[in-house]
């Protein structure tokens, strides 16, 4: 929810926020727009109720649905970017593919321990996200989130989101931002479509 703090905080317009799940105990490490009296309550109730005290000149909806491949196209009518916050890979496929089918830019980022990552998928320019990991994520528990991590992410999506409205600078087209917290490293990497991808190659 880092993300939308920042959105707000920029008076981006109309923010969308989509999330089935309630606030839990485990979250607060990270997701600093709730505390404890908010566990148990839907996160994208409280998260509307919060943000429109930070800023009540824009339009805020909150939705409370899982995201699915029968609903994912109602979810993001209307939207100009997508801004990738989920935490399953099965998810970011129905958001890749419904991102592609009606042309909607879509800034993904993922994290991981004390890793993340980023890049930014244009329909009819750019690979997409089966192409960056043609087989499924599998996710190996080997310590929890580190709190500092989505926050970092999610600043930086918001900030990629930003200069895509805007039309400036250099975007992430085209290239993955690596980033891992251990040796405080930034590492860039060129990536392309897959050959006979069946989602941005047809």
């Amino acid at each position: 929810m880092q993300e939308f703090s920042c959105l707000t905080s920029l008076g981006i317009g109309h923010l969308k926020i989509v999330d089935h799940g309630s606030v839990q105990m485990s979250d607060l490490n990270r997701q600093i727009l709730y505390n404890e009296r908010d566990i148990g309550l839907k996160k994208a109730d409280i998260a509307y109720e919060k943000l429109s005290l930070l800023n009540s000149d824009i339009l805020i909806e909150s939705i409370c649905e899982e995201i699915t491949s029968e609903n994912i196209l109602r979810l993001i009518k209307g939207v100009q970017i997508v801004i990738d916050g989920t935490d399953n890979f099965e998810t970011r496929l129905i958001l890749n593919k419904a991102c592609f089918e009606k042309k909607i830019p879509y800034v993904y980022g993922g994290i991981f321990g004390f890793k993340g990552k980023m890049t930014t998928f244009l329909p009819g320019r750019t690979l997409c996200i089966e192409c960056l990991y043609p087989k499924k994520e599998e996710v190996v528990p080997v310590i929890p989130v580190v709190g500092p991590i989505p926050g970092l992410i999610a600043t930086l999506q918001v900030l990629e989101a930003l200069k895509l409205i805007l039309g400036l600078g250099d975007s992430l087209v085209g290239r993955l931002l690596s980033f891992d917290g251990e040796t405080m490293v930034f590492s860039y990497f060129d990536i392309k479509k897959r050959p006979g991808c069946r989602i941005c190659s047809a």
